[in-house]
């Protein structure tokens, strides 16, 4: 019972950071109609800039500790935001009317881009990042109905699925409520029809491709601790975040989160299983092959989301 508990403790933020990858990936899918092949790379070089940044802060002596990040932080999240607009204006918006393979590709060839910059500008070495919350662990323990139970909570995880709810709940709120979230829901459901009531979907489009970048960014500030800073470390997180989106469904957003939260919690829960050890990523892509199968669209799309 404990060795689930915990599984569940740390499967629940690293889900729910597979889920914002998704979310942002999903995002520009339904926006632009593409897969965003670069997504995690774009936002590596971000968080290259900004642990940049929390270096010369400290070199300058300016800031110190923990005062150096959150001040380098806005600057890692805007980067990623003028990254995410370049990228629609300079070069998807020249091909979004030719052909979806020839956006596919630039995101391949922006993957390579991206990586070989922050090899050249940077380096390949593991840099290391601070984390958001440091310190000591919790630990939970307390009597329950199999016996007595001990959980640890990293307090890292803590803001991690304390941020990812905030953002969540963000997104839904301007994706509800703000006349930029109905015009970005108009433009994925009927560009057309967007057009004639006078959406501008260019703009929508690099609004869409600011906010998506910058969550992907917010995701590497949040694994970098883990991973630590290189050229590759956000590869399995935006791979899974794909996955996320495809679990869910990317005719729906929100089920992109769901569906990093279920693999996240499935990754963690197999390793219980020593008979299972290595196989989580075979687990889970049986998964994704079994959904991809009988429910096309995703498990958390709505009805009308099918397409044919």
């Amino acid at each position: 019972m404990n060795a689930l508990l915990q599984a569940i403790a740390i499967g629940v933020p690293q889900g729910a950071l597979y889920g914002l990858m998704g979310f942002g990936i999903a995002l520009i899918f339904r926006s632009a109609g593409t897969l965003n092949f670069s997504h995690g790379y774009s936002a590596m070089v971000s968080v290259l800039i900004t642990l940049s940044t929390i270096q010369w802060f400290l070199g300058m002596g300016w800031l110190e500790g923990h005062a150096a990040l959150f001040a380098a932080i806005p600057v890692g999240l805007i980067s990623g935001a003028v990254f995410g607009v370049l990228i629609d204006i300079l070069l998807m918006r020249r091909v979004k009317h030719v052909s979806p393979a020839s956006m596919l590709m630039i995101t391949l060839g922006l993957l390579l881009v991206f990586e070989g910059a922050a090899n050249l500008i940077w380096s390949p070495d593991y840099e290391s990042f601070p984390r958001i919350l440091p310190g000591a662990p919790f630990v939970f323990q307390g009597a329950g109905v199999l016996g007595e139970v001990r959980v640890i909570f990293r307090r890292n995880d803590l803001a991690v699925m304390l941020i990812a709810l905030v953002i969540s709940l963000s997104m839904a709120g301007l994706m509800k409520y703000t006349k930029i979230g109905l015009a970005i829901r108009a433009r994925g459901q009927d560009p057309i029809g967007a057009q004639a009531v006078g959406i501008n979907t260019n703009r929508v489009d690099s609004i869409v491709w600011a906010i998506a970048i910058t969550l992907a960014v917010v995701v590497g500030i949040l694994v970098a601790p883990i991973t630590r800073v290189h050229p590759t470390m956000l590869m399995n997180t935006q791979l899974l975040g794909i996955t996320a989106a495809v679990l869910g469904g990317f005719s729906s957003l929100f089920g992109a989160i769901w569906g990093g939260l279920i693999i996240g919690v499935l990754e963690r829960v197999v390793d219980i299983f020593p008979a299972l050890d290595g196989y989580e990523t075979a687990i889970i892509f049986f998964l994704i092959i079994l959904v991809l199968v009988f429910k096309p669209e995703g498990i958390f799309a709505p009805r009308q989301g099918r397409k044919a």
